[in-house]
């Protein structure tokens, strides 16, 4: 009998079958892509550099605000050392001010009471001859004794020039030794003028003295020559 033909490919084989010839299997049936174990250690370590990363940038976070709180105090310090060397040159320069001041000021003070001295004394001086001056009542001279009160009148309006020059003369010298010595001039005195506002200036005070003695001068004059006129006709 005749033997008959098959395809041995078309023969379920058992795998689990004893001799049966294991199944082909490809590489990456076998793996897979990561196996679970691997998969597990590569999330655990992305967890780890996440964490990483977050604690990274946290850190510079810190460092920079640490970084502006260090500019902010250096800041801070060298405007405070500013101020104090400002306070330490403003300190000097306005202690050494007012030292200097203190001393011109003083100086200025004992000339200024020598002055006001001054000009107290020259001021009641004035006033004593201008009413001594004033006190002469040539209208109460009698016929007798004209002459003899003319010549006293004559004296006391020359004394009484003198005592104006010689106190002019005085103010002036020390008014002049006053400005050329750097003292302050008093606060109601302009440069060139007297108390009061009186120019101090020497065509002034010329001027001022013709005004106040040509007319004494002239009716002195005219008494004068009343008298010679009396004399000459024999009346006195």
């Amino acid at each position: 009998m005749a033997a008959d033909f098959f395809d041995e490919d078309l023969v379920d084989v058992d795998p689990q079958a004893p001799g049966a010839a294991p199944t082909p299997v490809s590489p990456a049936a076998a793996t897979g892509p990561i196996s679970g174990a691997g998969q597990l250690r590569m999330n655990r370590q992305k967890e780890e550099l996440t964490t990483q990363v977050a604690d990274a940038v946290k850190e510079i976070e810190e460092l920079r605000m640490k970084q502006e709180h260090l500019e902010k105090e250096r800041g801070d310090l060298q405007e405070l050392a500013r101020r104090q060397d400002s306070y330490e040159d403003d300190k000097v320069e306005i202690m050494d001010q007012l030292a200097r001041s203190i001393m011109h000021l003083e100086k200025d003070e004992a000339q200024a009471n020598r002055f006001a001295e001054l000009m107290s004394v020259m001021r009641d001086r004035f006033k004593d001859t201008h009413e001594e001056l004033r006190g002469i009542n040539e209208a109460g001279w009698a016929k007798d004794v004209f002459q003899t009160e003319l010549n006293k009148g004559v004296v006391l309006v020359e004394e009484a020039r003198s005592i104006y020059r010689k106190g002019i003369a005085k103010i002036d010298a020390e008014n002049w030794n006053q400005i050329h010595s750097g003292a302050a001039q008093p606060t109601t005195l302009v440069r060139g003028e007297m108390p009061g506002g009186l120019p101090r200036r020497f065509s002034f005070w010329f001027k001022a003295g013709l005004a106040f003695t040509v007319p004494i001068i002239v009716i002195s004059l005219l008494v004068f020559g009343v008298a010679i006129i009396l004399r000459l006709n024999g009346w006195y």
